[in-house]
């Protein structure tokens, strides 16, 4: 769902500042037209689709960090992926092999 957010953002950015004509169409399908098209376009669409692409790189980050954090298991718990009991002495379940991420000692 988020993706289709960001993408939405981008085709948003790309009605408000294009004018209707504005940009060359592509009239066949070649690396040349295709080119010739992409650089036609104004600066602002250029550098808010940057920034925009940015901040979409860094919110699939943040959210992959939290998806991360949220699957760290304490010894004695149960799998996070199959929700069976883990084995303290390993660091990845013997019934699913999904990989966990050790505790530290202060934390438990």
């Amino acid at each position: 769902m988020r993706g289709l957010l960001w993408l939405g953002l981008l085709f948003m950015l790309s009605v408000v500042f294009v004018v209707t004509g504005a940009i060359d169409p592509v009239t066949q399908l070649s690396i040349e037209a295709i080119s010739s098209s992409y650089q036609s376009r104004p600066t602002e669409v250029t550098i808010g689709s940057v920034v925009i692409t940015t901040l979409n790189v860094v919110d699939a980050y943040w959210v992959a960090v939290n998806e991360n954090q949220a699957q760290e298991v304490e010894a004695g718990t149960t799998c996070p992926n199959c929700g069976k009991e883990l084995d303290e002495d390993i660091d990845f379940c013997h019934w699913c092999t999904t990989q966990l991420e050790p505790v530290e000692a202060d934390q438990q």
